[in-house]
């Protein structure tokens, strides 16, 4: 990861009519499932290599998944600019189908016709921990980290109803684990940068807000690190079209200073 952004809430693209469409899944659960049934031990990184078919992408997408819709007409508009974007709700999916492959596997309990609780557990937690290692791994190898800053992905804690962005929350676990690894990831320049050299290091929260009774967990969602990206500058960078003999992430850079 080099560079990441905060689009601010609220934000509209010109070509806001786009339709949002569906990218095709790539993943091949056939090949997941096999390793499931095989009754040998699963090679957790063999799973992430097919619930992640793909190498390494421009642009990090990350956003609640109520601007999914929101996340897909952007990823479309800067695939048109040339960049590869990766949208991490575009994996959930395939990694619930798995969690329940395995869970009919290992965990369900033919005579009472439910799962084992205990088992049941310790399967969510090792999925759990692939799509987590997997998604931080994918931010490491993106050049930019671009976060959809939305009423449904941010809220204040209701001890702190305050807009410091150091203060705000989230009630997404994976939209915490998100923000707390861009936060902390080590800064590698793009290879076209091959002069520059630097790291950025951030420090951030791990206070947790319980609310136990309806199974709210305010998390801390750090995004002091990431640069405000109004959506005047996004949609100037979006309908310049791709650059000659520049980098679209080296325009965006650019206008955002």
């Amino acid at each position: 990861m080099y560079k990441g952004f905060r689009l601010t809430s609220g934000f509209k693209l010109d070509a806001q009519n786009r339709p949002a469409k569906e990218r095709r899944n790539q993943v091949d659960l056939q090949s997941v499932k096999e390793m499931i049934v095989s009754g040998e031990p699963i090679d957790a990184k063999k799973v992430a290599d097919k619930l992640f078919p793909i190498g390494t992408p421009d642009v990090f997408l990350s956003h609640s998944f109520d601007d999914r819709d929101d996340a897909l007409r952007l990823a479309a508009a800067m695939q048109e600019l040339g960049l590869s974007v990766f949208i991490d709700s575009e994996v959930w999916a395939s990694v619930y189908d798995f969690l329940r492959e395995v869970d009919d596997q290992y965990c369900w309990q033919s005579m009472t016709n439910t799962y084992h609780y205990e088992k049941r557990n310790q399967s969510t937690a090792h999925v759990y921990m692939v799509l987590n290692t997997a998604l931080h791994n994918m931010i490491d190898r993106a050049e930019a980290f671009l976060f959809i800053d939305s009423e449904n992905s941010l809220v204040a804690s209701a001890s702190e109803m305050t807009e410091l962005v150091d203060k705000q929350k989230t009630f997404s676990p994976w939209v915490h684990s998100e923000l707390m690894i861009s936060s902390m990831i080590r800064r590698t320049p793009p290879p076209r940068y091959s002069d520059r050299r630097g790291v950025v290091k951030s420090e951030a929260s791990t206070e947790v807000f319980d609310e136990a009774m309806n199974l709210e967990v305010y998390h801390p969602a750090p995004v002091r690190h990431l640069k405000l990206l109004r959506s005047d500058i996004l949609n100037k960078w979006l309908s310049g079209g791709k650059p000659i003999n520049k980098h679209s992430l080296d325009e965006l850079y650019s206008l955002i200073g």
